[in-house]
């Protein structure tokens, strides 16, 4: 089957999206989406192709994707089936890089991003707590400069009456070229943490800069 959509407006998730284009065909292992584009809520545009499998256990994308969101809070409670009521003061956010959304996952690979004008590159995969195992956070960045306050808030904020639950396993490396927190600044910080319910595991830490030391 091959369908090219064009669609004004549709109701997906008790909201609206909006100006939907692209192609659809299909094969023995499910969907294909070529040149998908469509604006949902949260001001965001969002642009992908992919493959997009349903089965049994829910349905699954895979593929190259760029989203610019206007107002990430919005777009996030939209994903999680919430009402997003709350003046939202979070800056436009930017994403782009290879996407995996599926029931028990949502991952990044070459992932490029933008917010309050700064940019970070890497990757970054998430699972959700199931049964037999926590939340795990898998996370490799890169950033020429960085206000890790900033960003926490921006985490915090983005995430707030969110489903999401803290990772209780979490594996991340960081390399920073300036970093800025509590009003310190810091630069060439190289992190490589592991944190799980056996302690805290630091593989490496170091900063080339910080107020004149090193360590």
């Amino acid at each position: 089957i091959r369908i090219g959509v064009g669609i004004d407006q549709i109701t997906l998730g008790g909201n609206t999206v909006a100006n939907l284009r692209g192609d659809i065909s299909t094969d023995a292992q499910g969907w294909n989406l070529d040149r998908f584009e469509f604006r949902a809520p949260g001001f965001t545009q969002v642009r992908l192709s992919g493959h997009l499998a349903v089965g049994a256990d829910g349905v699954a994308f895979a593929g190259p994707a760029e989203i610019e969101a206007g107002d990430p809070k919005a777009l996030a409670a939209w994903l999680e089936g919430r009402v997003e009521t709350a003046h939202s003061e979070l800056r436009p956010l930017s994403l782009r890089g290879e996407l995996t959304l599926a029931s028990d996952r949502v991952a990044a690979e070459r992932l490029k991003a933008e917010f309050d004008h700064r940019t970070i590159s890497g990757r970054l995969a998430y699972v959700f707590a199931a049964a037999n195992r926590p939340a795990k956070l898998d996370a490799e960045l890169n950033a020429p400069e960085l206000d890790i306050d900033a960003a926490l808030g921006f985490g915090k904020a983005l995430l707030a009456d969110s489903d999401f639950k803290r990772p209780h396993d979490m594996t991340i490396a960081a390399d920073i070229g300036r970093a800025t927190m509590a009003g310190i600044e810091a630069r060439n910080a190289s992190a490589r943490l592991k944190l799980d319910a056996d302690g805290l595991q630091i593989d490496r830490l170091s900063v080339g800069d910080l107020g004149g030391g090193a360590f």
